[in-house]
């Protein structure tokens, strides 16, 4: 009676729907949408690197913009720098801003191509809570269990394990 009981409930609509939620505000917060839920990691320690450009180091490559966009955001102040993912001769030549995630660290300009390190301004990180990996695993765990849930449902609705067993016994 157990197992009838979880088959039920994995098969309800309500189950699916709890599914395509999670999924949903999973993708929503990795995509900005859902910013308010993000993460500000302080940048403190600048490198010059040439022209307008400084470095800071990350320590790790998950938010490199060097295979696709980057989901993190680059803020003086608490307000956005950019453009992101600016090409690196930009930033250097041009800066005002312009800003690159590139494997473990940010190359950025200031808004106003002053010195981060004498300017007096606070530099922060902004990124989502949930990793691109956690991600993943994510969409793949709860589309496997969206595609169980699914076909549970579409199995035989309204039936029960006993009915299909007596179904197939009288004929």
């Amino acid at each position: 009676m157990k197992i009838e009981k979880m088959r039920a409930l994995a098969a309800s609509p309500a189950t699916a729907g709890v599914l395509v939620v999670v999924l949903g505000l999973v993708y929503l917060i990795r995509s900005e949408a859902l910013s308010i839920f993000w993460v500000e990691t302080p940048a403190t320690t600048f490198v010059h690197e040439i022209g307008f450009a400084y470095e800071v180091m990350l320590g790790s490559e998950e938010l490199s913009s060097h295979e696709g966009p980057s989901p993190a955001r680059l803020q003086e102040n608490g307000r956005a720098l950019g453009p992101a993912d600016s090409q690196h001769a930009f930033i250097r030549d041009e800066g005002r801003g312009r800003y690159s995630f590139w494997h473990d660290y940010v190359i950025f300009s200031t808004s106003d191509n002053t010195d981060p390190r004498t300017n007096g301004r606070r530099y922060g990180v902004l990124q989502p809570p949930i990793t691109r990996a956690w991600a993943a695993a994510i969409y793949v765990i709860g589309g496997i269990l969206l595609a169980v849930a699914v076909s549970l449902a579409v199995r035989r609705p309204g039936a029960t394990a006993e009915s299909r067993t007596s179904a197939s016994v009288s004929v």
